[in-house]
């Protein structure tokens, strides 16, 4: 009986103490998504159609100013990765992204590290990139999805394109 009632303690204490914890823990402000990216310059789509894209956004800080009910902004960094049959667009941007509710948009620019592949040799190089897109958040349980577009380009038309991602925040 004692031993019991021991247990149900320990069990009510650390469920107590997992609860209590898990308040404290605050979002990291991270961001994964994965999804494809549909070039629209002939030379890559004759790589292919689509390409496996993956990302990652981190935000950098909050800013307060003037926000309407219900919006917010953000600065955040974002790197994306396009790969497909040995070619690569690999974009690094600086992103302004406001929120109203659920829904979200975002604009960046920064620098694109790009491979491409030629006939007899490869080409390595950075180009000036940026983006512009839309997002939806949805959640789901505790766990905070989303589904995005957005417009991918480039100093290098052969970097346009655009990609539909979905992802979860952490």
């Amino acid at each position: 009986m004692v031993n019991t009632r021991i247990s149900i303690f320990a069990a009510v204490l650390a469920v107590s103490l997992s609860a209590a914890q898990a308040q404290e823990i605050k979002p990291l402000g991270l961001s994964l998504r994965v999804g494809n990216f549909y070039p629209t310059s002939n030379v890559a789509q004759s790589v292919g159609k689509s390409w496996l894209g993956f990302g990652a956004d981190f935000k950098l800080k909050d800013l307060r100013y003037a926000n309407a009910s219900g919006t917010s902004s953000m600065l955040s960094l974002s790197v994306d990765s396009f790969t497909k049959k040995g070619q690569r667009s690999l974009p690094v941007n600086l992103n302004y992204v406001t929120r109203q509710e659920k829904m979200y948009y975002l604009a960046g620019a920064g620098v694109n590290f790009a491979k491409t592949l030629g006939s007899s040799s490869s080409s390595e190089f950075t180009t000036l990139s940026y983006q512009f897109g839309l997002g939806f958040d949805i959640t789901k349980g505790n766990m905070p999805y989303f589904l995005e577009l957005k417009w991918m380009g480039a100093a290098d038309s052969r970097l346009h394109g655009w990609g539909v991602f979905a992802g979860v925040r952490f």
